[in-house]
């Protein structure tokens, strides 16, 4: 039993060990940062306002089940109506999991852009990996990022990064575009406030006037 044991052990800490588990993360399908663009349903940013962890266990394996509540800031990309999302995923610990679907979020409270596909199984869920990022003074970050890479086709995190920082920012001038007033406006909003000034003075004067009458 104890040979049994330690030969397990020895197993575990050689795979955990083994030179060769990058080439593991290379087999995965690879996405480029334009063909994560393209995948997602929605490109949202907002804010963590809750994550929750339970575990689940049965005489076989152990369930992790996740929920992460969102609230919605702006929506980049996609038709979302919801102001408050809630991403939900149950992850068995007896098993690898090979779908490269990250969920490990940050801290509550933390600024995030999230890449999001509406799945028929499971709902709306990350996308991929290179899915969550956290945004800092208006850069946007990778949250525990990763690179894809094969002989022909390597893409780095930074890579990822550049593409949705483009996104972020195109987004944010569009807003503030139409918060501000360009210059002829400013002149014809003026203009228009000065003629109803005007006409209310005219008014009243013409009220009083009547009165003396």
């Amino acid at each position: 039993m104890r040979k049994t044991r330690l030969c397990l052990t020895v197993l575990v800490c050689l795979t955990l060990l083994n030179p060769f588990l990058p080439q593991l993360r290379a087999k995965m399908s690879i996405f480029s940062p334009q063909d994560m663009i393209r995948i997602s349903d929605y490109i949202v940013v907002g804010e963590i306002k809750k994550d929750v962890t339970t575990k689940k266990r049965n005489a076989e394996y152990t369930t992790t089940h996740k929920e992460v509540t969102i609230s919605i800031e702006s929506v980049l990309k996609g038709d979302m109506a919801q102001k408050e999302i809630v991403l939900k995923r149950d992850i068995r610990t007896d098993i690898m999991h090979t779908d490269g679907v990250d969920f490990n979020f940050p801290k509550k409270g933390t600024k995030v852009m999230l890449l999001l596909r509406n799945y028929e199984s499971s709902g709306i869920s990350p996308a991929y990996a290179n899915s969550i990022c956290v945004i800092k003074k208006g850069k946007v970050q990778l949250n525990d990022g990763m690179g894809f890479g094969s002989n022909d086709v390597k893409f780095e995190p930074n890579d990822y990064e550049k593409a949705y920082q483009t996104i972020y920012d195109k987004r944010k001038r569009e807003i503030s575009g139409e918060m501000q007033l360009t210059k002829p406006d400013l002149v014809e909003l003026i203009v228009r406030m000065e003629q109803y000034i005007s006409h209310q003075n005219q008014n009243s004067l013409k009220n009083e006037f009547e009165k003396f009458q």
